[in-house]
């Protein structure tokens, strides 16, 4: 299984390249997130959701496109609205993932 990590400093970060037929409406050529951890471990755990809902962002945009009743102008927007909204949400849900986490691991020292 692929993880998609990039290591830059000390921090894990998600990296993936955006589908080719995508890249005219997004005006971007990869996705680029940080996974906010230096632990390889945690990195591929965080990764692995973000992925599997990177790529069911991305299959509802192959949906949008291959809608003829929309403009190109009017795809793009709602593209770019779906993604902004992605992203929002995936560094909401990694924030709320680190605090459960932390409060795991000061249970287990608390033992």
């Amino acid at each position: 299984m692929s993880f998609f990590l990039c290591l830059r400093g000390n921090t894990y970060h998600y990296r993936k390249a955006i589908p080719s037929i995508l890249r005219p409406y997004l005006g971007k050529w990869e996705i680029k997130h940080t996974l906010r951890t230096g632990n390889k471990l945690e990195a591929k755990r965080k990764a692995s959701l973000y992925n599997e809902k990177i790529n069911k962002t991305i299959l509802a945009a192959r949906k949008v496109i291959g809608e003829s009743s929309l403009s190109k102008s009017e795809k793009k927007k709602l593209l770019a609205d779906t993604f902004i909204s992605f992203c929002v949400l995936m560094t909401y849900i990694l924030k709320k993932t680190m605090k459960i986490i932390m409060f795991t691991r000061s249970r287990k020292n608390m033992r």
